[in-house]
């Protein structure tokens, strides 16, 4: 768990990394759209895409389904209660209805993953405000600085939670026999160490007098190369979805 890099921003040279931020965002949201609408084949072949993709990206497939593996228990309620949704009982047409949403979701956390990988937070600020400004009487600015803070201090709350673990495992303190006792002994210090870590990020942000300027003078326009790499996105989306989309083209 230490040595997890979930929700972190990870720097790299690939193309991935290089796209316009703001269609990056519109991807992130289309691929979304699609899988929420898609069947078995269409999520098999989004999960080969979302893999291959996130390996191009510089995350080997052990270290990938090492941050997958967080999320192992709520793929584990979904399949239960996928199950038990028909009547409560248990049938053939109810285990693969579960395993056709627990790929589902697992394909939404591997498309966040590869966003938030492949994003710098200081480059969300911009997508983000650049999103809000054409709604009038919005804080654009703030909302801005809301994600940014979000996503900056999201990693260092995994961070903490895994040092708090292994603390709280050297002590033994993880083999109490009282649930409540080892609640406490990791909800604690891992709230005292998240209110440190944020206050010294907004002192940092104090002291730089962070007004958001800087960030949103840095936002890259869309060229040709990202243009370019839309297309190859939408072509390999159109193949994803298109098992889904047979039925309805005969």
């Amino acid at each position: 768990m230490g040595h997890l890099t979930l929700f972190h921003y990870m720097e790299g040279g690939s193309l991935i990394h290089r796209h316009n931020p703001f269609i990056k965002l519109f991807e992130m949201i289309v691929t979304v759209s699609a899988i929420a609408l898609s069947g078995p084949w269409s999520l098999a072949l989004f999960s080969v895409f979302l893999c291959g993709a996130a390996v191009y990206s510089g995350m080997s497939m052990k270290k990938l389904m090492k941050e997958m593996a967080v999320f192992w228990w709520l793929l584990a309620f979904i399949f239960i209660a996928s199950i038990l949704s028909w009547d409560g009982r248990i049938f053939p047409e109810g285990i693969v209805s579960a395993m056709v949403q627990c790929l589902r979701f697992a394909d939404y956390i591997l498309c966040g993953l590869l966003f938030t990988r492949t994003t710098s937070p200081d480059k969300l600020y911009g997508v983000i405000y650049s999103l809000f400004r054409p709604v009038p009487f919005l804080p654009h600015r703030k909302i801005a600085s809301f994600f940014l803070i979000i996503f900056t201090l999201l990693p260092k709350a995994v961070d903490t939670y895994a040092e708090v673990g292994e603390s709280v495992g050297s002590r033994g303190l993880s083999n109490s026999r009282r649930p409540l006792h080892r609640a406490i002994y990791r909800i604690y210090p891992l709230m005292i160490n998240m209110f440190l870590k944020t206050d010294a990020f907004s002192d940092a942000l104090v002291s730089r007098c962070f007004n958001g300027e800087a960030e949103l003078q840095d936002r890259n326009r869309a060229g040709l190369f990202d243009l370019g790499l839309f297309a190859v996105f939408a072509a390999s989306l159109a193949l994803c979805v298109l098992p889904s989309a047979l039925p309805f083209l005969k």
